[in-house]
């Protein structure tokens, strides 16, 4: 993308990139893994973080707005690139990802997504060992998934789940 095209076009592009990018990108489906995904997802995450690039680069400019689309492909990327045990690269990418999701507002049209963000986050932290940041984005995946499913719903389940794993490595029972 060119720096000498208006906000307008600069915008319409970035949508037109982002729905390609997510038409491209196997989708996670519930709680389901990526395995049987991974080269797809391999072939296409390095798009993905150009995007993210892109987003940060135009710092300067009038912000984009990220289309929903993105949104959900970056919650779907965040969670490849944890099953691909790659943490580095994962806490700088839902770093940016956070950025985007809180520049845009996501929180207001799409709160599930900022809930999977904070539950990527979440196992991120409890696989380093860091329990109490774990349990934090835990905690906050949970307040805002209580709000808008019901009881029974398996993303709730999954959650309650990593909260009893984190408990269980701290050896602190609730």
């Amino acid at each position: 993308m060119s720096f000498f095209v208006v906000q307008e076009e600069r915008q319409r592009m970035f949508d037109h990139t982002s729905l390609l990018m997510f038409n491209a990108f196997p989708a996670r489906v519930a709680a389901r893994f990526l395995h049987s995904q991974w080269p797809e997802c391999e072939m296409y995450i390095q798009h993905v973080h150009a995007l993210v690039k892109c987003w940060r680069s135009y710092g300067e400019l009038p912000k984009l707005k990220p289309p929903i689309k993105l949104c959900k492909l970056l919650a779907d990327a965040g969670w490849l690139i944890h099953e691909l045990g790659t943490y580095n690269v994962l806490e700088r990418f839902l770093d940016s990802t956070f950025k985007i999701f809180e520049e845009g507002e996501v929180i207001n049209e799409s709160p599930m997504l900022v809930a999977k963000l904070h539950m990527i986050s979440g196992v991120m932290f409890d696989n380093w060992g860091n329990f109490d940041n774990s349990i934090n984005q835990f905690m906050t995946c949970l307040k805002i998934a209580q709000k808008y499913l019901n009881e029974n719903n398996e993303f709730l389940g999954g959650i309650y789940n990593n909260l009893g794993n984190v408990s269980e490595s701290v050896d602190k029972p609730n």
